[in-house]
């Protein structure tokens, strides 16, 4: 969970509410000392959140724990949390479905 210090009000969260569910927009890096969310960040015209994970990006090992880590961090099942873009890339886009805009913010702010 984020420490509210690093979010003030102000920065816009990297999410956007579609038809399908909530798209939350990520940089990922891999091989980190230890797995944690980091800072919201704007790259060019989009705001993404900063995610460390401790496996190395082989073999899809890091998509993995990436999907695991937040599962349980924010209390969502595995299945509803969906990469749809970025699988060889830092910057993915995650797809989550069964939680509204309200649920997610709160989780991501506290």
């Amino acid at each position: 969970m984020l420490q509210p210090s690093l979010f003030p009000h102000t920065v816009p969260l990297p999410i956007r509410v579609t038809d399908q569910g909530i798209q939350l927009f990520l940089k990922v890096t891999p091989k980190a000392a230890r797995t944690r969310i980091g800072d919201i960040r704007q790259v060019g015209n989009q705001f993404i959140l900063k995610i460390y994970i401790q496996s190395p990006a082989e073999k899809g090992k890091a998509n993995q724990d990436l999907i695991l880590f937040l599962s349980q961090t924010w209390r969502i099942p595995q299945q509803d949390i969906h990469l749809i873009t970025g699988q060889t890339s830092r910057y993915k886009t995650l797809l989550i479905h069964n939680i509204t805009e309200t649920e997610l913010r709160q989780r991501l702010i506290s």
